[in-house]
Formats: structure tokens, sequence, C-alpha cells
């Protein structure tokens, strides 16, 4: 089972505590689900997972290769740590905490926001030169 949580800038997923084969395609359907609803940035929460299936990592990847060609965002919270740093060899964004996980959220749409506001006012500056 996989508990979806919406926020108006992300949306949170944390899988039950016995994260199996199942619900590691569920996973992966319900982001896809999420894509299509319009939702952008992902949080997946492991902090409660016991115990995790041996390619969590491959299927983690692809989802987050898949949100990138979106343009969204893919952070994983909570992970174990040997799940952490395989994840960060695949250049997968992993925080220690969910409340570190909404921040870098937080920051990137921010981050977004002032390259498109300085993209306009540059466009803007050529068209007077």
């Amino acid at each position: 089972m996989i508990q979806i949580q919406h926020e108006e800038q992300y949306t949170l997923l944390v899988p039950s505590a016995q994260a199996d084969k199942i619900s590691l395609e569920t996973l992966a359907d319900k982001v896809t689900q999420q894509m299509e609803e319009g939702h952008k940035n992902y949080i997946i929460h492991l902090e409660h997972v016991k115990k995790l299936p041996a390619d969590y990592e491959y299927v983690l990847e692809n989802i987050n290769q898949i949100v990138n060609k979106e343009d969204g965002l893919l952070i994983i919270s909570g992970a174990p740590k040997e799940l952490e740093e395989k994840l960060e060899e695949k250049e997968v964004i992993t925080t220690p905490t969910l409340d570190e996980a909404t921040d870098y959220i937080f920051m990137e749409e921010i981050e977004k926001q002032f390259r498109s506001e300085h993209d306009g006012e540059q466009e803007e500056w050529e068209k007077e030169d």
C-alpha cells in the first residue's frame, strides 16, 4: 500500500512498511498516474520501510528518469544508508529527512521562478538594444 498526499508544490508518496515487488510496481504506476494528472514534483519517503527488495534502487532510478524528462523533481527521503549511497551514484536526489526534502523542493521552485523572471528581463533588455 502507498499513501499519497498532495501538497501545493509536490506529491508525497509513502510506501507501507513492507515494500515488496507489488508495491514497487505500484509505486512506479502511481507516479505515472500523478504525472498524467499534472503533478511534477515528488517525494518518496522511505523512513518506515523495514525491508527493501534488491532491485529497489533500479525502480527508483527509473522513476527519477521519467520525472526528469517531464521537467519534474524526485527526491527520496529517509532511505537506509546503503540505498542512499547507491541512489546518489545514480544521480537520484536523496535527503535524510522529509523536512529536508520539502525544503529542497521549495528552493528548486524558487530558483526556477527566479531563472524564468531573469530570462524574461534579459529578453526585454535584448529587445531594447
